[in-house]
């Protein structure tokens, strides 16, 4: 029963994770949509950096509550549970993020009409997915990074990962101590009633 409640809290949140992403991934796009029409203001750059920044943390705390809500019913394996949510977490974003940097490689030489229905059909998902990570794309361009692109992507990937993982370690860990912690407080109390 234990280890069916550990298997769900895994899947919800893989699954709450993906849709709750795709929702950040279009508020993003809304709000950056909403921001080109202040383009012309002298803070534009620093207003947009600022939301973006914002956007992105929201993101990643999003993420580690994920990594959080897979571990409620682990109490022995947070590892192997934050590592498995990590990978089945991201595997939907990896797919189209890979297919996309290799059909970018060797579709260079075709037709137009192949280029764009590979595109429509995986570098669409691969950058509505990659949109609440605006900031870092934002800043790696401005630093004048020349290489491909989906390098960024990949980072973005990890990223997502590791915060997941530390999530599900954290509440763990935390969750572990509290529970030793409980134990420790009614053996000392029955071995000792009047401190207790």
């Amino acid at each position: 029963m234990k280890k069916k409640k550990k298997e769900n809290c895994i899947i919800k949140s893989v699954i709450i994770g993906n849709f709750g992403h795709i929702v950040l991934s279009f508020i993003t796009g809304i709000i950056i949509h909403i921001m080109a029409n202040f383009e012309s203001l002298s803070f534009y750059e620093g207003f947009k950096n600022a939301i973006l920044f914002i956007l992105f943390i929201l993101t990643l705390g999003f993420w580690f509550y994920m990594g959080i809500l897979s571990t409620k019913y682990d109490r022995e394996d947070i590892y192997k549970t934050g590592i498995i949510t990590a990978i089945i977490s991201i595997l939907p974003a990896a797919f189209f993020t890979i297919i996309s940097s290799v059909f970018s490689i060797y579709l260079r030489n075709a037709d137009g009409l192949t280029i764009w229905n590979a595109f429509y059909i995986f570098g669409g998902p691969t950058l509505f997915w990659h949109r609440p990570f605006s900031f870092i794309i934002q800043l790696v361009v401005s630093s004048g990074f020349k290489g491909n692109g989906y390098f960024i992507y990949f980072i973005d990937l990890l990223l997502i990962a590791l915060v997941i993982f530390t999530g599900a370690i954290f509440f763990g860990t935390s969750k572990n101590k509290r529970i030793v912690s409980e134990k420790s407080f009614h053996k000392n109390k029955k071995e000792n009633p009047i401190a207790g």
